[in-house]
């Protein structure tokens, strides 16, 4: 629990469990992670400034709170161990570095989801799956690299820039607001 604490983890963390940031506070993991059982988190933010922040390819990285990701290492950082995700809450990316959460497979859901993406970049380099609606807000690049056949209720971008680097199958894609849309990929 890092209530209202800033935490710093940046030894390895090792293990068969899942790990669970709770609390408002900040929790940075900057070590060679290998824990096995996946990473809750539910609440404040979460800074990713390292490429195995998330532990064992197995470990599944639960967004599941309106919560905070950054990346405040100084520099881009990639998820290498392509780590799978379960989006079940809205969240923010306050985008302190460019950060790449690796080509490991994105469940959204079946609820509506909005990404937003202050400044910088974040990127999901994996394929999206599931119903749900996801609207990007915010001034930053939300980049989708991966073959992602989901987002069945449409993407709609509020702010900042969509940028499409792999392909994007659904319903719709709206560019509202002061949203842009960019990329080499392919839609539809």
């Amino acid at each position: 629990n890092t209530a209202g604490s800033n935490t710093v983890i940046a030894v390895p963390i090792a293990g068969a469990f899942t790990l669970t940031k709770d609390g408002a506070g900040t929790l940075t993991l900057a070590g060679v992670n290998t824990f096995s059982g996946g990473l809750a988190f539910p609440a404040g933010q979460l800074n990713l400034n390292s490429a195995t922040a998330l532990g064992a390819a197995t470990a599944t990285f639960n967004i599941n709170g309106g919560a905070t990701i950054n990346n405040t290492s100084g520099g881009s950082v990639t998820i290498a161990n392509n780590n799978p995700i379960a989006i079940s809450a809205s969240f923010t990316f306050a985008g302190a570095n460019n950060l790449n959460l690796g080509a490991g497979s994105v469940n959204n859901g079946s609820l509506t989801k909005t990404i937003t993406v202050s400044t910088n970049t974040l990127t999901f380099g994996g394929a999206f799956t599931g119903a749900g609606p996801v609207i990007k807000a915010g001034n930053g690049i939300l980049e989708m690299a991966g073959a992602s056949t989901g987002i069945g209720g449409g993407l709609t971008v509020n702010g900042g820039t969509l940028r499409v680097t792999g392909s994007l199958s659904t319903n719709t894609v709206t560019v509202g607001g002061s949203g842009t849309l960019s990329g080499t990929g392919t839609i539809g």
